[in-house]
């Protein structure tokens, strides 16, 4: 069969805008390294590819891939575009190998590697996607945009471990102050997060003062002494810093929280009320906010007040004007879910995914809710595995496939995911649940065992109390 076609000088000019093309801007960008280009015999088979591919024929596309590929097997730019194949038919797996062969055959390659890097992050793929940037970023490439991808999937990801580990990797290689001075406040509230308020504290104190983050430096500082319950230290730094910052939302937001850590519950509600009041007026200072985060905000004060109806409104407005606004979503989220409205929480973050299929936080929020409603076990387990693949330690996500699974008495996948879920998030819900499965399992022994350790996490629960009376009760007629 012949592969030119009338059209094929477009899809020829259309495969070197896409794959060298590239090659230009980035050496605008100060890149070094060329973008090699596949062996002749395989263009003609990779337009074909390409063009397939634009017109969501994948399976075509395939074919076309997979010739060219033939012809020669070491050009990482085919490897790369078999991956997009291969993701648009849903073949997860052989796009991911696809991924790391063309990574192992471009390891300096700038251009290709940026762009893997996106693909991953755009799947979900946020720890390879990660581990790119960083490698990118030493390399002295693309500072100013690595940074911003960097700390914003290290957000996503929310594990300061992580944090702490990339952040103090990354800062020898970063020039500009102010992004050295921003990647040190992120990690002095990664040490905060870990627990390590001294070590925090002693950091903070160390970061040069200067006017761009002198207000996140008090705002570290007032949630480092929160975290040591030093109330009163905590109370004082935010007095401090509002009588330089005197709107500022944040500070705000702070001060309220110290009152509610000291039981000032009457105080706290003056500050919730006194935020409230200017939200959306101009003089109010701190973070700049989208009109969505400010209803966001907005509502999120109105049901700590105890306005849920208005808190619900502002919230739905917030989602109104920005229907990807996740932390306004998550508070949604909570509050349906306290209220058992299992479902109505379900069809926002469903609706959410719909508009971006691969948040895996989400993800997890809802295998968990499923779960716990007793609903759509499958979907449950499938979105908990899917959400694995980016957070493989996620205790809350395994214990909700392991929940799951004992609701449709699948006994030993069910304790699988339960005894996971302990070792990397021990509970009183992982513990209770395999008491709870060993009973099922008729091995009393190890059920009294782990209903022993949840009533370490809540002594005087009843259904745990009358469990373990109930497995005495079992185990003396046994004897008898």
């Amino acid at each position: 069969m012949k592969v030119v076609k009338q059209w094929d000088f477009f899809f020829l000019f259309l495969f070197f805008f896409l794959f060298m093309g590239c090659q230009s801007t980035f050496l605008l960008l100060g890149t070094t390294n060329s973008l090699e280009e596949p062996k002749a015999e395989a263009i003609g088979a990779l337009s074909e590819a390409i063009y397939y591919s634009l017109r969501n024929k994948p399976y075509e596309a395939e074919q076309w891939i997979m010739k060219a590929l033939q012809e020669d097997p070491n050009a990482y730019s085919l490897h790369f575009e078999a991956a997009k194949i291969y993701f648009q038919r849903n073949r997860t797996s052989e796009a991911l190998q696809a991924m790391e062969k063309a990574v192992r055959l471009a390891p300096q390659n700038s251009p290709i590697l940026l762009d893997i890097g996106e693909i991953y992050e755009s799947r979900g793929y946020y720890s390879q996607a990660l581990k790119i940037y960083i490698s990118l970023l030493k390399q002295k490439r693309f500072t100013r945009y690595l940074v911003h991808r960097i700390t914003q999937l290290l957000e996503l990801l929310g594990k300061p471990q992580l944090s702490q580990y990339v952040y103090q990797e990354i800062l020898p290689f970063l020039q500009d102050p102010s992004f050295k001075t921003k990647i040190q406040i992120l990690l002095v509230r990664s040490l905060r997060m870990m627990g390590k308020a001294k070590e925090a504290l002693d950091y903070l104190q160390q970061i040069p003062n200067t006017s761009e983050i002198q207000r996140e430096k008090v705002l570290e500082e007032i949630y480092i002494y929160l975290n040591q319950s030093q109330n009163y230290k905590a109370l004082e730094t935010c007095y401090r810093g509002l009588k330089q910052y005197p709107n500022d939302l944040s500070l705000y937001y702070a001060l309220a929280q110290i009152f509610e850590r000291q039981k000032d519950l009457a105080r706290a509600r003056v500050v919730w009320k006194d935020l409230l009041s200017f939200v959306f007026q101009k003089k109010s200072q701190g973070p700049k906010l989208s009109l969505s985060e400010k209803y966001g905000l907005a509502g999120e004060i109105h049901i700590k007040l105890g306005n849920e109806e208005e808190g619900v409104r502002y919230l739905l407005k917030s989602l109104e004007l920005n229907n990807t606004n996740k932390k306004s979503l998550l508070i949604l989220k909570e509050y349906f879910f306290q209220k058992k409205d299992f479902l109505l929480a379900a069809r926002f973050m469903e609706s959410y995914l719909t508009r971006i299929p691969y948040d895996f936080e989400i993800k997890g929020e809802l295998a968990y809710l499923y779960s716990i409603a007793g609903i759509h076990l499958d979907r449950a387990i499938l979105y908990g595995t899917e959400t694995l693949q980016a957070f493989p330690h996620h205790g809350k996500v395994l214990y909700a496939i392991g929940w799951a699974y004992l609701q449709k008495y699948e006994f030993q996948k069910a304790l699988a995911s339960l005894l996971q879920a302990h070792i990397y998030s021990p509970s009183l819900e992982t513990c209770e649940s395999l008491g709870y499965l060993f009973f099922c399992l008729g091995n009393l022994d190890d059920s009294e065992k782990w209903y022993e350790r949840a009533r370490k996490y809540a002594p005087h629960k009843e259904s745990i109390l009358s469990h373990l009376q109930w497995i005495n009760q079992l185990k003396g007629e046994f004897r008898e």
